[in-house]
């Protein structure tokens, strides 16, 4: 299911879907669709943006996600500018709906999409949990506790998981998966 968000409209506002207050139209212009006296319809330079920045749509989450339309780097990840600075998209969204992000944590896309801004889909993290939860990550929490439990060679424990010898020590040892 698709369906897009509506960005506030009315007498007045920008039609691209800032909301900004539009000036009134200094005269008639067929050509800009102005009459004078009204609003005009577009700040200067929004009549080419895009007017739904953002589109719900089902992805087999729990909940619908709200994926960015506009600017995009690397990865997926929207970005949008903030004060003449440009700042990731889904942390602005989750900074405005949910306050700020904790020192020290990425937020994480529980939804597995980079491009997905709804605040309800992210989650504050740390770092090496962030990667932990990733689509690369070879082992899960419960092979952890398998390996630690395990009075198997390092080595078969390596070949059965995946993963290098010195990595299934520092598992052991718990240097790494604390």
């Amino acid at each position: 299911m698709r369906r897009l968000i509506e960005p506030p409209r009315g007498p007045g506002l920008c039609q691209c879907g800032c909301g900004q207050p539009t000036k009134l139209a200094p005269k008639t212009s067929q050509q800009q669709r102005t009459i004078k006296g009204q609003p005009q319809r577009y700040l200067k330079g929004h009549a080419t943006r895009k007017r739904n920045r953002i589109l719900v749509v089902s992805t087999g989450y729990d909940t619908e996600c709200w994926i960015w339309r506009l600017s995009k780097i690397r990865g997926g990840y929207g970005q949008v500018r903030e004060n003449s600075t440009m700042k990731l998209a889904h942390r602005f969204y989750f900074e405005a709906h949910r306050g700020p992000v904790p020192t020290g944590y990425e937020l994480d896309h529980l939804c597995n999409q980079p491009a997905c801004v709804n605040p309800k889909h992210l989650e504050p993290v740390t770092g090496a949990q962030n990667v932990r939860r990733g689509s690369n990550t070879k082992l899960t929490d419960q092979c952890v506790s398998e390996i630690r439990a395990s009075s198997a060679k390092q080595t078969d424990l390596a070949q059965r998981y995946g993963v290098s010898q010195p990595q299934i020590s520092r598992i052991k040892n718990r240097h790494s998966w604390r």
